[in-house]
């Protein structure tokens, strides 16, 4: 409604000269489509009282002291949780806003698979289904199972890479398959360290790379029902919490900036929450040296 657009008339449909057929409603495709809509979604969320979140705009919150509720925003798929009473109410309020279809509750989201056991108060997120698919993309479905993702030697290196940038993707697709492998994280930790290594290597990857590729697609194979699981801890808003991380860092072993890798997990109770395994910007001194450097001059 706040942007004048105008477009070319299709096939079999004239004007008089002089005229131009103006566009009433977004479509999708449009270049403004996306912005014009998460704008209007914006806009009502918060008239019904919800709170956009800082760290992620399509996330949304509501409490107004009988519950709280969450809404997550995929364009235009709603995923919500919360009490029975405040689902069913946002329910009624966003069918009055847009003609809407309950699809009950959530088994599939965005090739993410939920299971429940609703008697052990259990609730699994996983990607098998997807993780077949890229293996059988990339003809791995023959392959043998591995234990780990990556191999402790030969270590990867840049060294090995050519010094012009050359075109292997007719060769070996270690951008399509790295890309795939990354969808992956959202369920996956364990594969987090070997992503990140590997994304290193994307301008020119070598035969090596290649391998190493096929050595996730392997261990992925052989690990298919892996994901994240929650339970429920029997705790109501009103008792504490409990907010545990643990991080960790090797000492610069990457052989072509001698910086380190560190990770860590953050757990809310006993589930896992927060993840990742990132090479650190700059190479700094251990602590430790700091420390007996300052004790001991």
């Amino acid at each position: 409604k706040n942007v004048r657009m105008y477009i070319k008339c299709p096939d079999g449909y004239s004007l008089e000269p002089g005229k131009a057929a103006r566009l009433l409603m977004g479509l999708y495709g449009t270049k403004q489509g996306g912005a014009l809509w998460s704008a209007l979604r914006t806009k009502t969320l918060k008239r019904l009282g919800c709170k956009q979140s800082l760290a992620d705009p399509s996330l949304y919150t509501r409490n107004n002291g009988t519950g709280r509720l969450i809404i997550s925003c995929t364009v235009d798929d709603f995923v919500i949780t919360g009490t029975p009473n405040e689902i069913k109410q946002i329910k009624n309020e966003l069918v009055k806003e847009w003609e809407m279809t309950d699809e009950g509750r959530l088994f599939w989201c965005l090739n993410l698979r939920v299971t429940r056991d609703m008697k052990r108060g259990l609730l699994k997120v996983d990607q098998a289904q997807y993780a077949k698919e890229i293996i059988e993309r990339f003809g791995m479905e023959c392959a043998n199972p591995r234990d780990t993702p990556m191999r402790e030697k030969p270590v990867l290196s840049a060294v090995t890479c050519p010094d012009k940038k050359g075109d292997n993707s007719e060769l070996f697709p270690y951008a399509s398959a790295l890309g795939a492998i990354l969808y992956l994280r959202l369920t996956r930790p364990d594969l987090m360290v070997a992503i990140s290594i590997l994304a290193k290597f994307m301008q020119n990857p070598t035969m090596d790379h290649w391998r190493a590729i096929k050595d996730v697609l392997r261990y992925v194979k052989g690990s298919l029902g892996r994901g994240l699981l929650y339970a429920s801890s029997g705790l109501t808003l009103q008792q504490p919490w409990k907010l545990r991380l643990w991080v960790d860092s090797d000492y610069a072993t990457c052989p072509d900036t001698r910086r380190s890798r560190a990770g860590f997990l953050i757990f809310l109770n006993k589930n896992l929450v927060s993840f990742n395994s990132v090479q650190q910007r700059g190479a700094k001194r251990p602590a430790v040296a700091d420390g007996l450097r300052e004790s001991y001059p």
